[in-house]
């Protein structure tokens, strides 16, 4: 991943966290192998970004932030806990049940036996 690109982006969803193009670009820079940036300076500029996203109660945008964060960790230590978060911004925040049970669907095939992911699915 290419930390200029990265931060280009970010910086223009913090100004514009509506802009397409933005998130179009840091989903391409995200997905690219290689450059100067590692997973998990990746993992802490995307909370950083989150952080003030929710501060200023742009939940769409922070749950978006939270689906580019997971794609990165997938099959990672780290993807359970964002996994967690994303799930509980779209069914808290975004009042998404029906989106949450994708986040949690994924939490039972890491951990059948995660009873909020368990009980959140079957209320769904």
């Amino acid at each position: 991943m290419d930390s200029k690109k990265i931060r280009a982006a970010l910086g223009k969803l913090q100004a514009e966290p509506e802009s397409e193009q933005a998130w179009n670009d840091l989903a391409e820079a995200a997905s690219a192998r290689g450059g100067d940036l590692s997973t998990e300076e990746f993992e802490r500029l995307l909370m950083a970004a989150r952080e003030r996203h929710a501060a200023r109660g742009e939940w769409d945008a922070v749950a978006r932030l939270l689906a580019t964060a997971v794609d990165a960790v997938v099959d990672t230590p780290a993807e359970v806990p964002l996994l967690r978060e994303q799930a509980r911004t779209l069914q808290v925040e975004l009042f998404d049940d029906e989106a949450a049970g994708i986040p949690y669907l994924r939490l039972l095939e890491l951990d059948p036996n995660d009873s909020v992911a368990s009980t959140a699915v079957e209320e769904i």
